[in-house]
């Protein structure tokens, strides 16, 4: 049966069992008790499940009514879930839209052994209660051996929580990646990387994308129509360059409204330096009203970075410095110059207003003072 647990969901699953009581394949069949709730969405059952012995409700997975038998409405009710891992008996209350109540578990020897005799040793009870709530078969470990991935220890957990079936291994390992570690395969998983979307990120980007970037494009959200899109401005832009774009949410409508500014010449790295001072076309226009019309892209980006701001160009043009270019404010802004140094400095030329050079030289001076 089909079951609907979220990527997320599934790894605190993974987690939460791993601290989880073993069951040994060995003796009597293992069992465990806890208590459940139910909160019913249209035709779908949300139950969460709470171990004995355990704080809090641990784990949610979603139902249809017809995976159970004897599940109806009504007080001091009994129904069971069956499947290749065990059996689940519930007794407890439900309403038209909600339920509660306790549960008895017992797992299946025989699903636990096979497990073992293929490499998947010291089952968690809590593991076998998501094998049987995803209906995992007992082929499942002989399925996983032949593909190399026995012995991967805790992690059998997260396989099973994902949804991890042999026919999505071979898939992947087709695409490209024969040799995914178990902690890579749940990583690819848990992001949802398909064959599919390996095939097409590569059209645009290239045929020798590593693992790890497969799985950083994926985390960041980058698709086949964001790399077609960026492609298709005209830039050249590396695998890394492409993740450094999209982590800074620069888009092809971003790029267009630079070039409109006159920046035809921009090469990724400059892309990426304007957006990370967000730099934008209004920025851009505010800048070039402030007197420097023709100012290009270094220097507007100098301008950013030293946090020039129009208060500043102001105060210099009423000291008596109307004119300096962008360069000579980044020189005032470095040197701390404001117009108390100036008005320091007419007085230390006998009232002259000094020229530009000798205002800087003043600002020096008090900077190191006794030289």
């Amino acid at each position: 049966m089909k079951r609907l647990i979220s990527s997320s969901l599934s790894i605190l699953i993974a987690v939460v069992f791993i601290q989880g009581s073993i069951v040994s394949v060995h003796g009597q069949q293992q069992e465990t008790t806890g208590e459940w709730k139910l909160e019913k969405k249209g035709s779908s059952l949300n139950f969460s499940f709470k171990i004995e012995d355990n704080d809090g409700f641990i784990n949610q997975n979603t139902f249809k009514a017809s995976d159970f038998v004897g599940l109806k409405t009504g007080n001091k009710i009994t129904f069971s879930l069956t499947g290749p891992a065990g059996k689940m008996v519930f007794k407890g209350d439900v309403s038209a839209n909600q339920g509660m109540g306790t549960y008895v578990f017992t797992a299946d020897n025989s699903f636990v052994k096979i497990a073992k005799e293929n490499g998947f040793d010291n089952i968690k009870i809590e593991g076998l209660m998501l094998a049987l709530f995803q209906q995992t078969p007992k082929s499942y470990f002989v399925d996983l051996k032949k593909l190399g991935y026995s012995g991967i220890g805790s992690k059998l957990i997260a396989f099973i929580a994902l949804g991890i079936t042999p026919k999505y291994i071979m898939a992947i390992k087709d695409a490209g990646y024969p040799d995914l570690s178990a902690g890579q395969m749940v990583t690819f998983k848990a992001l949802n990387i398909s064959p599919d979307y390996v095939t097409k990120i590569r059209k645009w980007v290239g045929e020798d994308l590593s693992s790890s970037e497969i799985i950083q494009y994926a985390a960041l959200g980058v698709d086949d129509n964001y790399a077609r899109e960026m492609n298709q401005t005209g830039l050249v832009l590396s695998p890394q360059e492409l993740l450094r774009f999209k982590a800074q949410k620069i888009d092809p409508g971003y790029i267009a409204s630079m070039r409109k500014l006159g920046f035809e010449d921009l090469n990724p790295s400059k892309i990426a330096q304007l957006k990370g001072l967000n730099i934008t076309p209004e920025v851009v226009t505010k800048i070039r009203k402030m007197g420097f019309r023709n100012a290009g892209v270094n220097e507007i980006v100098k301008f950013r970075a030293m946090n020039l701001t129009e208060e500043f160009v102001s105060e210099m043009n009423k000291a008596g410095y109307p004119d300096l270019t962008i360069h000579q404010l980044i020189q005032c802004k470095a040197m701390n110059i404001n117009s108390a140094i100036i008005r320091e400095a007419k007085d230390f030329y006998e009232g002259n207003l000094p020229e530009f050079s000798k205002l800087i030289h003043f600002a020096a001076m008090k900077r190191t003072p006794g030289k």
